[in-house]
Formats: structure tokens, C-alpha cells, sequence
């Protein structure tokens, strides 16, 4: 009877563990499901901010110019807005992969090139200069951290 209750024991073990590793992966497919949802989102929001620079063809240019040139009302208004909500999707980007890993190292290095691609162009420099305190502090940190462009020094 002993060797029956035994052996009882040892299937059981083997099931526990069996079904612990079962729950082990299916965490880890999840996982990467969650990341995949997350980095489709992610470039979702920044494709629908592309669409804003297309459709006002004329606003990129005005990125070149500095930020204390007057520019049309209307003009200026879509410009900081467009921006706002760039910098809105850098710092969820942010946010994702420093405390949740959640965008893949590869999907980070080309969201810093974003970053910094925006950070070149001349009038985002004054304008960040007075709306970085938008944003959370060591998101500040961390753009203020990327090399500086020439042009700014």
C-alpha cells in the first residue's frame, strides 16, 4: 500500500510541475503578446501625428525657423499642438520601456532617433526650452541628456 501512495505522490509532483511549466510559458506568450500590442499602438498614435504633418504640408518647414519668429496664429497653434502630442507619445514610449520593458530594445534605439530627429530641427529647441514642465521629470531628463545639436550649443 505504501509503494501505491508513493507512487500517488510522485504522479501528482509530476502533474503540479508539469502544469507549473504549462503556466510558466503561457505567461511568457502573453508577455509578448502585451509588448507586440503595445509597440502596434505606440507607432499607431505616431502614424496618426505623420498624417498631421501631411496634411499640413507647409508647418514642417516651419520647424527650421526659430522659436521666437512670429508666426500666424493659426499656424502656431497647430504647430504646438502637433508637437504636444509628439512629445505626448516619446514620453508613453518613455514611460513603457524604462519601467515596464515593454518596447523592445531594437523599437527603442529607433524611438531615441525620433527623438532626436525632432530635437535638430531649430524652433522645437525654444519650444522645449518653455514646455518641457509638461512632462514628467525624468522624462525631461532624459531628452535634456540627448547630445545636443550643433545649432544649439
Amino acid at each position: 500500500m505504501t509503494t501505491s501512495i508513493k507512487l500517488v505522490d510522485i504522479i501528482q509532483s509530476l502533474g503540479i510541475i508539469v502544469t507549473l511549466l504549462v503556466a510558466i510559458w503561457q505567461m511568457s506568450v502573453q508577455t509578448r503578446h502585451v509588448r507586440a500590442a503595445n509597440d502596434l499602438a505606440l507607432l499607431s498614435k505616431f502614424d496618426e501625428i505623420n498624417k498631421l504633418w501631411i496634411a499640413h504640408p507647409g508647418i514642417w518647414k516651419e520647424l527650421e525657423t526659430s522659436y521666437d519668429t512670429e508666426l500666424q496664429g493659426t499656424s502656431q497653434e497647430v504647430l504646438s499642438t502637433i508637437l504636444f502630442m509628439v512629445f505626448n507619445i516619446f514620453e508613453l514610449a518613455f514611460r513603457h520601456h524604462k519601467k515596464y520593458k515593454l518596447v523592445e530594445n531594437d523599437a527603442w534605439a529607433d524611438w531615441c532617433n525620433l527623438i532626436q530627429a525632432y530635437r535638430e530641427k531649430t524652433y522645437l529647441y525654444g519650444w522645449w526650452e518653455n514646455n518641457a514642465r509638461e512632462y514628467s521629470e525624468d522624462f525631461q531628463s532624459f531628452v535634456n541628456g540627448l547630445p545636443v545639436p550643433k545649432n544649439e550649443k
